[in-house]
């Protein structure tokens, strides 16, 4: 062989020794379909949801309330309007400071909550790539194997008829 920058002749090769083995009974007439089919699974990851990719930065960037967003504006264009406000501020604060905190923990858990259930997905993702379709795998592998073998065969039972 030659130094061949675009692999033609290897292919050349390749396509050859595939036409040998399709006439010899070795391989299935379709396994062109089947070997495109697996290299398109193969390359695309079927776990991959970008939406789930990103919830951690959706849920690390929520912004919880806390008492310094506690701040009631007593600006008003009614004549001692700011001096009402100031004075229903005072006299609500103490009620709304204890909703707002009642919200800034309520946050907090439901932030938890979400980080969890991502982490969950996560490792349920991981699972399903290592070990489900490792045994995927392997059990298309021996159908294949089955199939060659009962390709051969009859192969060869077709062979014997015929002389």
């Amino acid at each position: 062989m030659t130094d061949d920058p675009d692999g033609a002749e290897l292919g050349d090769l390749v396509r050859q020794r595939v036409e040998q083995g399709k006439a010899a009974g070795w391989y299935s007439d379709d396994l062109d379909e089947q070997l495109a089919q697996q290299f398109q699974r193969a390359a695309v990851d079927p776990l991959k949801f970008p939406v789930l990719e990103a919830l951690p930065g959706l849920v690390d960037s929520l912004r919880i309330p806390t008492m310094a967003d506690l701040r009631v504006h007593s600006e008003s264009m009614i004549p001692a309007g700011a001096q009402v406000h100031n004075v229903v501020s005072r006299l609500v604060g103490r009620q709304i400071g204890a909703v707002l905190t009642s919200v800034s923990q309520f946050g907090q858990d439901v932030q938890g909550s979400l980080r969890g259930v991502i982490d969950s997905l996560e490792e349920l993702r991981s699972i399903v790539t290592t070990e489900v379709f490792g045994d995927l795998d392997s059990v298309h592998h021996r159908l294949v194997a089955v199939e060659q073998r009962l390709a051969r065969l009859e192969s060869e039972r077709s062979a014997v008829t015929d002389e």
